[in-house]
C-alpha cells in the first residue's frame, strides 16, 4: 500500500523535507500544502547560510540562488570599534541567498521527483489530513503547529525587521554585525550584501524589547544606508529546543519545531537539517527515531542558547572591552558563531575578572544550561 505524506508549509523546512522523502522513496505519495499564493511569496529573511552547514547537508546551491559569497565579517562594538574576521585560507564563511529563488529551486526539484504542491490551500487543523500516514508540520512559528508546542516565552521570540538599502562603499563579500543597547538591546543589527552596492539591513530584538520602524531607519542612517524598499518583519523562535518533536504520526521541523539558531536567529540550515532527519525517520517507518536523529542539532542549539543569554547579559562597556581585546585575535575558523564562542572563551581566560559573573566557560561547555 502506498505511503501518503502531507507537509504543511512550503518554505525551506517543508520543501527540504519533501525533497529528502522523495529521494529516499519515489513511491511515496507526497503533498505540500501552503496558504500562500506561490512558492517564495513574501519571504522575510537575511538569507545567510554557513559553508559548514552546507557541507553537513551535502548541498551546493546553484549560482543563480546566491546573492553573495562571504569571506569577511566585521563585528562592531557600541563605541564603533571593529573586530575584523577574514578567512586566511581563502575559504568561504558562507553565502547570502536569494531566499525566494532558493525556495523555487527546491520546489522544482520536488515536483520533478513526483511531489505535489498545493498553494492557496490553508490547513486549519491537522484533522483535515487524517487520510495521510505521516504529517510534517513545517509552517513556522505562526502556523497551526503552534498548537502543538505553544508559543515560546516573549524573551525567546525575536522580532526581526529588515529593509533593502544602498551603501556605495560596502564590499560584496563582507557581512557586518552591530551590538549595543542603542542599536539593538539584547539583539543585534546586520548588514548582508546582495551585490551592486545593495544590502539587507536589519535589526532583531526579543519581543520584550521595544522596536519600532524608526529604530531601523535610525540604524540605516548611522551606517549611511539609503532605504530603497519597504520594511518587512518576522517573528523568530530563539528558544531552547523542545524535548519532543514527534506526536503520533506528526513530526515538526524548522521554525515550527523552534529549531532556529538561538544565537543568530538563522533558520534556513536548521530547517533543512531537521527536514532531512524527519525524512529519514519517515522512510524507515519509525517516527520515534526522529528525536534521536535531532540529538546533535538540539545539543548544538542548547549551546547557542547559552551564547545568546551570555550576549544578553553583557553591558555596552563589556562589548567595548571584548572588541578591544579581540581585535588582534584571528581564529582559524570559518564558522562565525564558533569564532565568537572561541573568542569569548579565549577572552575569559585572558581577562577572568571581566567574565567571572557571566560564567562563560561553564555555560558554553554545558556546565550550566538551566536558568540564571
Amino acid at each position: 500500500m502506498m505511503t501518503k505524506v502531507a507537509i504543511v508549509g512550503c518554505s525551506c523546512g517543508g520543501l527540504g523535507t519533501a525533497l529528502e522523502v522523495l529521494k529516499l522513496d519515489r513511491s511515496v505519495e507526497l503533498t505540500l500544502f501552503d496558504k500562500k499564493n506561490y512558492v517564495g511569496e513574501n519571504t522575510v529573511c537575511g538569507g545567510a547560510i554557513s559553508s559548514f552547514m552546507l557541507r553537513e547537508l551535502r548541498m551546493e546551491p546553484p549560482s543563480h540562488v546566491i546573492a553573495s559569497e562571504i569571506k569577511r565579517v566585521h563585528i562592531y562594538a557600541p563605541n564603533g570599534e571593529c573586530w575584523e574576521l577574514e578567512s586566511e585560507s581563502g575559504e568561504t564563511y558562507g553565502y547570502v541567498l536569494w531566499r525566494e529563488k532558493f525556495e523555487r529551486y527546491l520546489a522544482e526539484q520536488v515536483t520533478e521527483q513526483g511531489g505535489k504542491i498545493r498553494m492557496n490551500s490553508e490547513i486549519k487543523d491537522f484533522s483535515e489530513l487524517s487520510k495521510y500516514d505521516y504529517i510534517v508540520g513545517a509552517d513556522g512559528l505562526r502556523g497551526i503547529s503552534t498548537i502543538i508546542l505553544g508559543f515560546p516565552p516573549p524573551e525567546d521570540v525575536h522580532v526581526a525587521v529588515q529593509r533593502i538599502g544602498y551603501i556605495h562603499h560596502h564590499p560584496k563579500n563582507r557581512i557586518d554585525l552591530y551590538f549595543g543597547s542603542e542599536v539593538a538591546h539584547k539583539g543585534y543589527g546586520w548588514v548582508f550584501p546582495e551585490g551592486h552596492k545593495q544590502v539587507r539591513v536589519g535589526l532583531g530584538v526579543p519581543l520584550t524589547e521595544k522596536l519600532n520602524l524608526k529604530k531601523l531607519l535610525d540604524f540605516m542612517e548611522k551606517i549611511d544606508a539609503e532605504p530603497i524598499s519597504e520594511t518587512k518583519a518576522k517573528l523568530i523562535p530563539t528558544a531552547k529546543p523542545p524535548k519532543n518533536l514527534v506526536y503520533g504520526n506528526l513530526v515538526l521541523v524548522g521554525d515550527a519545531a523552534h529549531l532556529c539558531d538561538p544565537s543568530t536567529g538563522g533558520g534556513i540550515a536548521n530547517a533543512l537539517l531537521s527536514g532531512k532527519y524527519a525524512a529519514k525517520a519517515i522512510s524507515e517507518g519509525k517516527l520515534e527515531k526522529y528525536d534521536s536523529y535531532c540529538r546533535g542539532l538540539k545539543r548544538r542549539n542548547l549551546m547557542r542558547y547559552e551564547l545568546k543569554r551570555i550576549l544578553y547579559s553583557l553591558s555596552d562597556e563589556d562589548f567595548n572591552s571584548i572588541i578591544l581585546v579581540m581585535q588582534d585575535f584571528k581564529p582559524k575558523l570559518t564558522r562565525i558563531s564558533w569564532a565568537i564562542i572561541h573568542s569569548l572563551i579565549t577572552l575569559a581566560l585572558k581577562k577572568p575578572r571581566l567574565f567571572t559573573k557571566h560564567k562563560i566557560i561553564r555555560r558554553l561547555t554545558g556546565g550550566e544550561t538551566n536558568g540564571d
